[in-house]
């Protein structure tokens, strides 16, 4: 993946059109790998500052490795790599904690999670939220 470069709408390998070889595991790396060199480009820019950026489950195709190293990723993005909030839906708890404890840890980030209990019909449905805020630095 570190060899593939994007060119237009189109993703590279070497000469070749590299879209239709990749698996969905390896895509969902690409797509990540474009969103944050998207915000990371127009951040700087003074007509355009976003405020937010939005993965929705970004581990689908994933094994437990991948997800790890996304985690890993995404978690230790600081305020300087993407100024803006980081919003992540998931409902793979593992890669939730995992996440969490590298954006708290790594990137000094404040983090909530917010989770839903069961549905039952007939019943409010009132979110649960935590929230972690790194340890100030003395």
């Amino acid at each position: 993946l570190n060899a593939l470069q994007f060119r237009g709408d189109k993703v590279e390998l070497g000469q070749q059109n590299a879209c239709n070889t990749l698996s969905e595991g390896q895509n969902v790396l690409v797509n990540i790998a474009a969103a944050i060199a998207v915000v990371g480009k127009v951040a700087g820019t003074p007509d355009h500052r976003p405020g937010w950026i939005v993965f929705d489950e970004p581990t689908n195709g994933l094994d437990a490795e991948g997800c790890a190293q996304v985690a890993q990723y995404l978690g230790s993005l600081t305020i300087a790599d993407v100024p803006c909030q980081i919003v992540i839906s998931t409902f793979d708890t593992e890669f939730a904690e995992q996440l969490m404890s590298c954006a708290v840890l790594t990137a000094q980030r404040r983090v909530k999670h917010v989770s839903l209990p069961e549905f039952q019909p007939g019943h409010a449905v009132t979110p649960i939220v935590r929230e972690r805020i790194p340890n100030p630095v003395v």
